[in-house]
């Protein structure tokens, strides 16, 4: 699992944002699944297999590595609550995205890679650019 921690240099501040994180993931209950409705059945996806979510109308698409793609009438806040903040995050109203997937942030435009060819590319706030931008540089270590 990615841990999206702040950077700094202090370690000891390192440290105390450390053991914040894990006190939290302890003291919640955590579920590895989200539980989704789709065509009238209901499915559990495991979190490391969502690539991002998208909000297209009313309905919110969940994308996952195997290529399927999830329409629940849910909206995109309750999913925000409910997925985890280390790994994932709300790059604009309409997308929440899996810190892991996430390439390349360029010109207020996300991109998204998984699987050998599969890429996808989604706006960005210009809120969170600065913040995605410059996480996605420290965890990739300045990826093109």
């Amino acid at each position: 699992m990615l841990i999206n921690l702040p950077f700094t240099r202090d370690l000891q501040e390192m440290q105390r944002n450390l053991e914040k994180l894990i006190l939290s993931y302890l003291k919640m209950g955590f579920n590895p699944y989200i539980d989704v409705i789709h065509d009238y059945e209901h499915y559990h996806i495991h979190m490391d297999k969502i690539v991002y979510l998208e909000k297209c109308q009313r309905v919110t698409e969940i994308h996952t590595t195997d290529g399927k793609v999830y329409r629940a009438y849910q909206p995109m806040y309750k999913y925000e609550k409910l997925l985890p903040e280390s790994m994932f995050f709300r790059i604009s109203q309409g997308a929440i995205v899996n810190w892991r997937f996430l390439y390349h942030v360029k010109g207020y435009r996300a991109i998204i890679r998984w699987g050998k060819d599969k890429t996808a590319d989604l706006p960005v706030s210009p809120k969170v650019y600065k913040f995605v931008k410059s996480q996605l540089s420290y965890q990739t270590g300045d990826r093109p």
